[in-house]
């Protein structure tokens, strides 16, 4: 989102991702100032539901750390 946002100068952005990723995706997007929508493709059973939820529940709150508290930008490449 951050690249999005600052290398690209995009405004407005269509994201593609799975359904437990789109909030995430859609709030950093949107705390970053971008017009952002999200599309995820339709639900299938999954075997790892259950650590694939706890890892994403991990994930936004770092997001949440990331932008609200620190701020964070990506990193550069050397």
């Amino acid at each position: 989102m951050w690249r999005a946002h600052e290398v690209f100068a995009l405004e407005h952005v269509l994201v593609f991702t799975q359904a437990y990723h789109l909030p995430r995706a859609l709030y950093i997007g949107r705390r970053l100032g971008l017009d952002i929508r999200g599309v995820a493709p339709p639900k299938q059973a999954d075997p790892n539901a259950a650590r694939v939820y706890l890892r994403e529940m991990f994930a936004r709150i770092k997001a949440f750390i990331d932008v609200e508290i620190l701020a964070s930008e990506p990193k550069r490449g050397e």
